[in-house]
């Protein structure tokens, strides 16, 4: 039992220590590449989102055009 705990206490800290990356990280502020469209009940939003698209005041203009519907 106490070799386990020893193994599994080696085990965790390395892993701690050294995540293991799935690959590159993804970029939130990259654009959205071609041929992607919302889920279906953001489809009514999308024309509207595409005519405000930038910055409204303070808020973005995808933020307002969704909360003005």
């Amino acid at each position: 039992m106490l070799g386990w705990l020893i193994v599994f206490g080696i085990l965790a800290a390395l892993a701690a220590l050294f995540p293991w990356e799935l690959g590159t990280k993804a970029d939130p502020l990259a654009p959205t590449p071609p041929g992607v469209h919302p889920e279906w009940y953001l489809i009514f939003y999308l024309p509207d989102i595409k005519i405000c698209a930038g910055k409204l005041l303070f808020f973005s203009g995808e933020a307002v055009v969704i909360l003005a519907f």
